[in-house]
């Protein structure tokens, strides 16, 4: 039917479909495929968005995980439809502690709350 059209619920829920599976490529692919279209569809990525994507990369095992994610926080600042929360904070900074990072977790925390006055 070509009344049908994608939703930003419909978008989400595929993305949190590959999240699941730990199919991070995909999740990353259908997230940058909503930023590049999202002028002409109206459809702009959310939290949810990047979060799915976010718990992909953690899914997949992927040493890259952390950061993808960092890219991720990253790409949310410069949209206003999904600025990044402290819960993507906690994401992120989770990752890096998870990959043993923890210097770079500790760093990104201060830079957060520095960015945000604390």
């Amino acid at each position: 039917n070509s009344d049908l059209r994608p939703t930003i619920a419909s978008y989400n829920t595929v993305v949190d479909c590959y999240a699941r599976w730990g199919r991070a490529q995909e999740a990353e692919a259908l997230l940058q495929e909503m930023l590049s279209r999202s002028s002409q569809t109206g459809i702009y990525p959310d939290q949810l968005s990047f979060h799915s994507v976010m718990y992909a990369w953690t899914k997949a095992g992927d040493q890259s995980a952390p950061d993808k994610c960092l890219e991720l926080m990253k790409e949310m600042q410069r949209h206003r439809h999904s600025a990044p929360t402290d819960q993507t904070l906690l994401k992120v900074v989770k990752v890096f502690s998870n990959h043993g990072r923890t210097r770079e977790a500790t760093e990104i925390a201060q830079e957060w709350k520095e960015s945000i006055g604390v």
